[in-house]
């Protein structure tokens, strides 16, 4: 636990919780649904495309500081990539879920 408090991922997902708070209760007011899905998905795919540059970038030898900000840059966008797709699929789960037949209890 302290590992992920030393590279502030605690941090980056507390943040991306209230971003999401935030998303919500601008839906909720009446907000541009459109323009908040557009920017989740958005940050969603730079996130991956991130954490996938860099995962590839961790097998190439360098030095160990730019070793190390390479993983600490895959570690958050991993982590904000994750929490990217929780959200997208809290947003969903009714939608994933099989549907009950009518008339059946």
């Amino acid at each position: 636990m302290n590992y992920l408090l030393d590279l502030y991922v605690l941090h980056l997902i507390g943040l991306l919780a209230a971003l999401s708070l935030a998303t919500e209760a601008v839906g909720r007011r009446g907000g541009s649904v459109a323009r908040l899905r557009l920017a989740w998905n958005w940050f969603l795919l730079v996130s991956l495309a991130v954490c996938a540059l860099t995962g590839f970038g961790l097998f190439v030898p360098m030095e160990k500081e730019t070793s190390r900000l390479i993983f600490r840059l895959h570690l958050w966008t991993g982590a904000a990539c994750a929490w990217a797709g929780f959200y997208h699929a809290a947003l969903r789960a009714r939608a994933m879920l099989p549907a009950r037949p009518r008339g059946r209890k």
